[in-house]
């Protein structure tokens, strides 16, 4: 609330916070500021999740436009007024604008939001900018409510992992016109341990059928070749993430479920082209649950064989990192 109420409150922005059976007082905190402000609203519900959440702001919202802010972040002064104006000189109903990451001890630029951001892209389409598919959080971005009710677009409930890129993705591949702007309108909280961010995330069974029942999801989007392929980049990428997490903290009779079900998708939707992506090192996990070697893979995702001892470099042939992982093992 502290940084929301460094706007100044006109009546065309309004403000919905969602209490999600919070144990804390944030309730009466919110009630004393709808003494001083009459545009701020309550919404309480007890702990449906956080696409619940978003789903009835957007539901309840009278304004024009939509703009969502986590509870750990925060806005930087005059985030708004620049995407808002953007919107309306451009007919664009979606904006991407930059963000900024931040914790105790230093402030960053996320990458990938600031290649997307510094484009300044004009009333384009989705189809035609593959790089928008970099871009996953709803945040930093500003959505024409309208836009959002006439197609339906909503937070996909039960998904627990990506649910905001099904919902970023489908928003911007139904928009008539998106722009993107270097304002940097979002400040994200992040981790003080970023540098070993693994370690402190709950990892399940769940997390991984989750991705990959989101890569299913934009399926039917129909998107073409180039944004489909870095659609699953960024699945690889989230699943590379958390595979050492998972497989450390489980034995592999508890895991291999898991690495069977990557196996079937990674061999149904992926294929191995996008691997090798990835330098070896990297992909090894993910290449040797292609083939069906789950002992092995989770021998080199508990370090059992370090990656470390494989040859960098792109264009190394698969079977030559299995044919070297195997020698490693006599």
């Amino acid at each position: 609330m502290q940084t929301v109420d460094g706007f100044s409150f006109e009546d065309s922005i309004e403000v919905i916070l969602i209490d999600d059976g919070s144990p804390d007082k944030s309730v009466d905190i919110i009630r004393e500021y709808q003494k001083t402000y009459n545009n701020i609203y309550l919404i309480q519900q007890e702990n449906a999740g956080q696409s619940v959440a978003r789903n009835n702001a957007i539901k309840i919202a009278a304004g024009e436009y939509v703009f969502f802010l986590d509870s750990d972040d925060l806005l930087p002064p005059d985030a708004l007024s620049p995407l808002y104006k953007l919107a309306k000189e451009t007919s664009s109903e979606v904006i991407v604008s930059h963000s900024k990451a931040f914790n105790s001890r230093r402030s960053w630029y996320i990458e990938d939001h600031a290649e997307v951001a510094s484009a300044a892209l004009r009333k384009v389409k989705f189809f035609h900018h593959s790089i928008l598919v970099k871009t996953p959080a709803p945040w930093a971005k500003l959505y024409k409510r309208n836009l959002l009710l006439r197609n339906n677009i909503e937070f996909p409930v039960g998904i627990k992992l990506a649910e905001d890129w099904i919902f970023v993705m489908r928003a911007m591949y139904k928009a008539n016109h998106i722009s993107t702007t270097p304002h940097i309108s979002y400040l994200y909280r992040g981790r003080d341990d970023e540098d070993n961010p693994s370690c402190t995330q709950v990892v399940n069974e769940k997390v991984f059928y989750d991705l990959t029942k989101v890569y299913e999801l934009t399926l039917q989007f129909g998107l073409p070749e180039r944004q489909t392929y870095l659609a699953k980049l960024f699945i690889l990428r989230g699943l590379l993430y958390r595979l050492a997490k998972y497989a450390s903290d489980n034995s592999i009779d508890d895991v291999k479920p898991v690495y069977k079900h990557l196996h079937n998708f990674l061999n149904s939707y992926i294929g191995d082209k996008p691997l090798r992506v990835f330098t070896p090192p990297r992909r090894l996990p993910l290449l040797l649950i292609y083939h069906g070697f789950y002992s092995e893979a989770h021998r080199v995702l508990n370090g059992d064989i370090k990656k470390s001892c494989f040859n960098k470099g792109n264009e190394k042939d698969d079977r030559d990192i299995i044919k070297e992982l195997l020698s490693l093992k006599e």
